[in-house]
């Protein structure tokens, strides 16, 4: 979990850092009109990015292991129907 929350903040990093010193020289030669949408997507990116890294860093976000997943089943949104399924068959 730490070696892909690193990944992702490194990568995070070289997007700001793309972000901050190339893209204003880029928008410069597209024009107003194209400027305007590139950057609407990059604060759309900024904003994903942003909600990744919360989820990332929330405690207990993945605090079952894959056995203990595999022995009790799905969890989550829209899972309760496979857990009353399985204690039926039992």
């Amino acid at each position: 979990m730490d070696i892909a929350y690193d990944r992702f903040a490194a990568r995070i990093r070289e997007f700001e850092e793309t972000t901050d010193t190339e893209l204003p020289q880029l928008l410069a030669e597209l024009g107003p009109d194209v400027s305007e949408n590139v950057l609407g997507y990059v604060r759309t990116l900024q904003d994903w990015m942003a909600g990744d890294n919360e989820w990332y860093r929330r405690p207990g976000r993945s605090t079952r292991g894959p056995a203990e997943r595999l022995l009790h089943g799905p969890t989550g949104l829209g899972t309760s129907a496979a857990r009353i399924a399985s204690h039926q068959r039992g």
